[in-house]
């Protein structure tokens, strides 16, 4: 009786130890990629059902006892990043039930953790790239593309009325709609001849637009009219017609930067230029607009208006 008990409390001890460092390995993989919560509450659930059916099962034979070395084995292999390799054969042959819960566990936190780094990527409200996914493909498209490209940082007008009056829900709405509008203008500009351009929403009404194919400031000023254009049409949005605007500023490499913090900072001073002129308009980078902002910026710290 003893050598039993002593097998069953070492088979525990094996499994507990498997689930332990699974469990803590997926949590740390997941709080580094963000929103980690739907998933880390599915392989909680999980790994909670495969401990019960484990205990459920009957006293492990050595077919039984090998398949139970291969199962925390495969669960400890999460630690090298291993989230697709099914239940080991032995473990099919001799505990179906428990191979099938493995396999149905991993394929649950691979859909979770494809969810999660999509909504890592991509705004939630437009569905356009974020901030951090426009950084890496501009600087992939710096790096990789020697060619002029144009940088326009767009900041709407009269955004925050409009949100403020009838909520940020219809503010979300606005903002998906210009979001479309937009798409449809670099719809029309993209070139077989160039790398596609990107459009990404940065932050509240802010947008930005990289364009490989607008190597020249008289290029990139037209795309930008066409912005505004489209921008400034009325809107339909909880039963009211608004109007907004934008102010555009445009930046081009190598001329404004070769590198993307100094592309967006000159087409962001650029932009506050327009921005200060009364907006509706778009506005080409010169040094002479970084003097400017940089003795205002000693006067009086750097604020937008909506």
């Amino acid at each position: 009786m003893r050598p039993a008990l002593s097998q069953c409390g070492s088979l525990l001890f094996s499994l507990t130890a498997g689930l332990a460092s699974f469990l803590f390995t997926l949590a740390g993989f997941v709080m580094l990629v963000g929103l980690g919560e739907q998933v880390a509450a599915a392989a909680g659930i999980g790994l909670f059902a495969l401990t019960v059916v484990w205990i459920a099962s009957e006293r492990p034979n050595a077919a039984q006892a090998r398949a139970n070395r291969e199962l925390v084995n495969r669960l400890l292999a999460v630690k090298t990043g291993d989230l697709h390799s099914p239940a080991p054969a032995a473990v099919r042959a001799e505990m179906p039930g428990v191979a099938a819960a493995v396999d149905s566990l991993f394929e649950q936190v691979r859909s979770n953790l494809d969810d999660v780094a999509a909504l890592a990527l991509y705004d939630p409200v437009t569905a356009l790239p974020n901030r951090i996914h426009f950084r890496h493909e501009a600087e992939r498209l710096l790096a990789e593309d020697a060619a002029p490209m144009a940088l326009l940082f767009v900041d709407l007008d009269g955004f925050k009325d409009v949100n403020d009056s009838l909520g940020h829900a219809q503010g979300d709405k606005l903002l998906a709609i210009v979001a479309t509008r937009l798409r449809v203008v670099l719809n029309t500009e993209t070139r077989t001849d160039a790398p596609a351009p990107v459009l990404a929403r940065l932050a509240g009404d802010e947008f930005t637009m990289l364009l490989p194919g607008a190597g020249t400031r008289e290029e990139a000023a037209r795309i930008a009219r066409k912005a505004l254009a489209v921008i400034s049409a009325p809107y339909e949005v909880g039963g009211r017609r608004v109007r907004i605007g934008a102010s555009i500023g445009i930046a081009i490499s190598p001329d404004d930067g070769t590198e993307l913090p100094d592309l967006m900072r000159a087409a962001d001073i650029a932009m506050y230029d327009a921005k200060a002129g009364g907006g509706g308009s778009a506005t080409n980078f010169r040094p002479e607009l970084a003097t400017a902002f940089d003795l205002r910026s000693e006067v009086l710290p750097f604020s937008r208006s909506a």
